[in-house]
């Protein structure tokens, strides 16, 4: 290693820059120059201006990124050996531009995961049915209208208690425009049942023990075969979620 040295302007004798007097010559040593000016770390100041403008956003974000600590968790474990070396052969753009993609992977995984919290589309009105009826029934297309013909076995759960009288309970559920959807309401209204909700939701036992419920934001409605009295339709109903 090379010591800082000054050169006497009177024998030009290479002198100790610590030393206040030529040792050769006794005449006074110029003071050692100055070291050049601190100046700022590039990539602290590039940072900085970084933070400024991602800061904002990175905090709108800090919700969803908390749903994804697990993943991350293992991310860094992977990254913890392998950035440091990765870092140390990149400059200081490079390593900036490799953080500024790791953000923008980040974010767009974020927003891809909120997404797929979104319900998804009903296709068919099956799909639509309660989970508890879907599950303890079986259906088919039943015409080209879109309706399906579903059976549910007496032997089910959901009929236990000889709601049905032993037999299989057979309904069908369809999805309608809002005109058409209407005057099957207005027809289910003029048979004279017992109505229990008649809102977003229509829902009635009919006449002869039946249960017609439809949804009037969605266009689905269901009607169903017989029951043995309005007790056993309400059971029904309670027993796939239909009524609360």
């Amino acid at each position: 290693m090379t010591l800082p040295h000054t050169i006497c302007q009177y024998c030009s004798h290479r002198a100790d820059a610590a030393a206040s007097l030529c040792g050769h010559c006794g005449a006074p040593l110029p003071a050692a120059p100055a070291g050049p000016p601190a100046q700022p770390q590039a990539g602290h100041s590039i940072m900085s201006e970084v933070e400024k403008k991602f800061a904002p956003g990175i905090k709108k974000l800090a919700p969803e990124v908390e749903k994804l600590a697990p993943a991350a968790m293992m991310g860094a474990g992977i990254l913890s050996r392998y950035v440091p070396g990765i870092l140390g052969k990149m400059g200081q753009w490079k390593a900036i531009l490799a953080v500024l993609g790791v953000l923008a992977v980040l974010a767009f995984t974020v927003f891809r995961s909120c997404s797929f919290s979104l319900p998804s589309m009903k296709t068919t009105p099956v799909q639509a049915l309660p989970s508890v009826l879907r599950i303890a029934s079986s259906c088919q297309k039943y015409d080209s209208n879109g309706a399906y013909k579903c059976v549910v076995e007496p032997d089910s759960a959901v009929l236990l208690g000889g709601l049905t009288g032993g037999q299989a309970l057979t309904y069908y559920v369809q999805v309608d425009p809002s005109d058409r959807l209407n005057a099957t309401i207005a027809r289910w209204r003029s048979a004279g049942g017992l109505v229990l909700a008649d809102s977003t939701a229509f829902l009635e036992i009919g006449p002869s023990q039946t249960v017609w419920y439809a949804n009037t934001h969605t266009g689905f409605h269901l009607e169903t075969g017989t029951f043995v009295s309005q007790a056993s339709a309400r059971t029904f109903l309670l027993r796939t979620g239909l009524i609360v």
